[in-house]
């Protein structure tokens, strides 16, 4: 059979189909020396055949259908993604203020929730504020428990205006809501030339961070109501009162400076004879973003708990219900005052490595720069080793090891309160060996949350069995993870209390870290999903028409 070279047709090269082969279909290559090498495959193929009639060749085209078509897409200029290249950075903006509430507000709180409980009752032991301030600190989990299975059906129902997680920004928010909290709080005694005599001060000393955080709660509120746009396809071209509101504030006050709309365009009279008339050429709408497949039938909730939901379910409510415990006791632990012989009854002689009792006694202050030296550990590992480390060693088995460092750090934080101070109880611990080992407990937990919590959401939403109920099993995840949190600081302030008085200050840890331990054990029973472990009728053609609709997206 002679060679039959290629004919051009537009962007797509023909070539002869032969009889025996009714069922071709089009193959999209990348080079065109792959269809060069086609062609002399399947040229030498048939040269030992008879050869065909010519006159024949557009009766099989005709009968075949299309022809062998090989498309060779344009080449695009790949440009590195930096931060500056990030679309919607307004956006991200509101989304970061609104992410940066949540940790702000509770990490201000901790750093002076056991002096407000004191304050209130000054009779009171430090066993019963341990458990108030856990019980305290469990609420705001126990809101997110009520609400958290709600907001996660209607996502999956309405797709309205769904948070991203930050993880750096919860960073963020553990530097400054300390820092804020501890220089805030009980002005009066920290700074009295400034606001001594002040009555209210006096009276409410731990109001000014309370206020200081409503204020940024409303803020952030109000930023969102009035900035963030709605990024569902079927509600993206609804009115919104927020956003026209915004929009008409901010014309108010353009006109309120004399500026004109952007460009400086003027309005044309379209009854004066002599304005310029412009045609418009009409020009084909592209569609301005990605569209998502969209899925005819549901997965019904009965058979969303598949044996890997189940099984990363229990990992990520073990692993928050810890973290949550410990950062509730921790903050507790710091602010206990040291142990001083002379408090306690002659009877009472500690016996390590397990009896022993006494906190380590910071100010206010001192722990809010001891979690701001937290916060900021934090965002450094985030933004040069997270990204390296995850890379390589994958999204679970980096989790699988970063899980380690829980049961460690719940280990030894009690021995805190036997490094030897520089100055004799009752004051705070102080001394270089003393921060130098506050200072490592702290990286090692930093570590271990940086690595270990992104994974964990990435885990909850790849474990989805299909793309339409995402949000029931984001928010079915946020419920597992908020009763651990709602019961576990107040459980854990209960026993912290009883270990104070029975001389083990060690007891909640020390339990944490068996929990801890049960964390790293169920991790293995996980596995990293697609998020589409089940297919149903309609999927793929779904699925079809997106990727269709997004031809042209790189």
């Amino acid at each position: 059979m002679p060679d039959t070279p290629l004919q051009p047709h537009g962007n797509h090269y023909s070539t002869f189909q032969p009889p025996d082969s009714h069922n071709e279909s089009d193959l999209t290559i990348t080079n065109a020396e792959i269809a060069q090498n086609q062609y002399r495959k399947h040229s030498d193929r048939r040269k030992s055949e008879p050869p065909y009639d010519p006159n024949r060749r557009e009766s099989f085209d005709e009968e075949d259908g299309d022809p062998l078509s090989l498309e060779i897409p344009p080449r695009t200029n790949e440009k590195t993604i930096t931060w500056r290249s990030l679309p919607n950075k307004s956006q991200l903006a509101l989304l970061t203020l609104a992410r940066l509430s949540e940790p702000l507000v509770q990490s201000s709180l901790r750093s002076y929730v056991f002096y407000q409980l004191k304050s209130f009752d000054k009779s009171l032991p430090d066993s019963t504020i341990a458990y108030q301030a856990g019980v305290i600190q469990g609420t705001f989990a126990a809101a997110q428990l009520c609400t958290a299975m709600l907001w996660g059906r209607m996502s999956d129902q309405f797709q309205s205006r769904a948070f991203l997680l930050l993880p750096m920004t919860a960073n963020i928010g553990v530097i400054i809501g300390p820092l804020l909290g501890g220089l805030t709080s009980d002005p009066v005694a920290a700074y009295p030339g400034l606001f001594g005599g002040i009555k209210w001060l006096e009276a409410f000393p731990y109001s000014p961070p309370n206020i200081l955080s409503a204020l940024f709660l409303a803020f952030a509120s109000l930023a969102v109501w009035l900035g963030l746009e709605e990024t569902h396809v079927a509600f993206v071209h609804k009115n919104d009162f927020g956003i026209k509101l915004s929009q008409n504030v901010a014309a108010i006050f353009r006109r309120c400076r004399g500026r004109q709309q952007p460009g400086n365009y003027l309005p044309v009279d379209a009854q004066d004879p002599h304005s310029p008339v412009v045609e418009i050429s009409p020009t084909t709408s592209k569609p301005s973003k990605r569209v998502a497949p969209n899925y005819p039938n549901r997965l019904p909730f009965r058979r969303i708990f598949t044996y890997n939901v189940i099984c990363t379910l229990i990992s990520h409510a073990l692993l928050a219900g810890g973290m949550g415990t410990f950062q509730s006791i921790f903050y507790t632990f710091l602010s206990t005052p040291v142990y001083d012989p002379a408090d306690f009854p002659d009877t009472y002689h500690p016996h390590l490595p397990l009896t022993f009792t006494g906190g380590v006694g910071l100010s206010p202050r001192a722990i809010g720069f001891s979690m701001a030296t937290l916060g900021t550990l934090g965002i450094i590992l985030q933004l040069f080793f997270y990204p390296i480390i995850n890379a390589r060693l994958g999204t679970v088995v980096s989790w699988r090891i970063f899980l380690y460092s829980f049961p460690v750090v719940y280990t030894l934080v009690p021995f805190l309160s036997l490094i030897p101070s520089t100055t004799p109880p009752p004051s705070q611990k102080t001394g270089l060996i003393f921060w130098a080992a506050l200072t490592t407990i702290i990286f090692i937990f930093v570590m271990g949350r940086t690595f270990a919590a992104p994974a964990a959401q990435i885990l909850i939403n790849n474990c989805c069995p299909h793309p339409t109920v995402l949000g029931t099993v984001h928010g079915i995840g946020q419920s597992a993870s908020a009763a651990a949190r709602t019961v576990g600081p107040a459980l854990g302030g209960w026993v912290y209390g009883v270990g104070l008085e029975k001389g083990v200050v060690g007891a909640t840890f020390w339990v944490l870290a068996g929990v801890a331990g049960l964390s790293c054990f169920a991790s293995n029973f996980v596995k990293d999903g697609d998020g589409h472990e089940i297919r149903l009728d309609g999927d793929d053609e779904a699925e079809a028409e997106a990727e269709e609709a997004n031809r042209g997206f790189r």
